[in-house]
């Protein structure tokens, strides 16, 4: 029987969590983390001709609007606070620092506009984001024409700091953590099988390659593989298409879901149905790799 909850929320999570799940308060952290470097770099950049008349300017970019608005109400919060703390014990180098929100709704083409925007804001000295690795990347060549410094602490896909040498991250990219799980399947779990989920973000494409690439240096193989449209309506249906079909296979293994969130929480929940309403295999086993939900589920 499945045993599940909800991570960070009312419930708990009672089923084995091999990746950590970002929580509020952890979430919070990273942002203020971030910000304290980028104070750092804003003390050493501007010391030698600080002028206590002028503020300075850090810009945030993220998800303020639509169905991620809370994370980036969260974002704002949290850099808010160091800033204040900051302020009030005088600022870098005697000057106030400002915060410039730039709302990219987690889509790149919206990204890609706030980018160009804060490039042609003289005021910016650093940019705090982009949330998503798709935002991160669309903005990407805006900041490195402008040589602006950007660190996000969730945007994972390999290739956002790879071709920019002004993107910065404060957390594992695609690579590590497929290749963490790709182990923990194989050599703490025991499975020789596998089975590939991944929706179409660019997430979910990064995280499924590293994925192929780690378990192809291990005995393990990838017997299955499927593919879900993360934007449609019927993602619902579709993957419980994907559980039922999955309930059969007999080398199915354990069932690594490349999804961003909210597609990760509605597969989870397929297979929680699937095992209440005719009891799942007991061969089948789910890793959703998500930050917010990475959780191990077991039939």
């Amino acid at each position: 029987m499945l045993r599940m909850g909800v991570v960070g929320g009312q419930q708990q999570w009672r089923c084995s969590q091999f990746v950590w799940s970002l929580t509020r308060a952890s979430f919070a952290r990273t942002w203020l983390a971030l910000l304290s470097v980028l104070l750092l770099f804003c003390w050493i950049a501007t010391a030698s001709y600080a002028d206590e008349t002028t503020p300075w300017h850090i810009a945030v970019a993220g998800p303020m609007s639509g169905d991620s608005a809370r994370l980036g109400q969260a974002m704002i919060d949290s850099v808010q606070m160091r800033l204040d703390e900051v302020n009030a014990a005088g600022g870098i180098q005697g000057s106030p620092v400002n915060l410039l929100v730039y709302d990219d709704q987690n889509s790149a083409e919206k990204a890609a506009e706030v980018a160009q925007e804060i490039g042609d804001d003289p005021r910016t000295l650093a940019v705090i984001g982009h949330r998503t690795s798709g935002a991160s990347i669309a903005a990407s060549p805006f900041y490195l024409q402008k040589e602006i410094a950007v660190i996000s602490g969730t945007a994972t896909a390999d290739i956002v700091t790879v071709a920019n040498p002004w993107y910065f991250r404060a957390t594992y990219n695609n690579s590590l953590q497929a290749e963490f799980i790709a182990n923990y399947m194989n050599r703490i779990l025991g499975f020789q099988t596998a089975t590939l989920v991944s929706s179409n973000s660019v997430y979910a494409n990064s995280l499924a390659r590293a994925f192929v690439e780690s378990t192809s240096k291990l005995p393990l193989e990838i017997t299955h593989q499927f593919s879900v449209d993360g934007n449609s309506e019927d993602l619902d249906l579709d993957m419980a298409d994907i559980v039922a079909e999955l309930t059969l296979l007999p080398d199915s293994g354990v069932v690594f879901l490349a999804m961003n969130a909210q597609e990760a929480a509605i597969s989870s929940a397929k297979c929680v149905c699937r095992d209440l309403c005719c009891r799942c295999s007991a061969r089948t086993r789910s890793i959703s790799s998500s930050r917010t939900c990475s959780k191990l589920i077991r039939c």
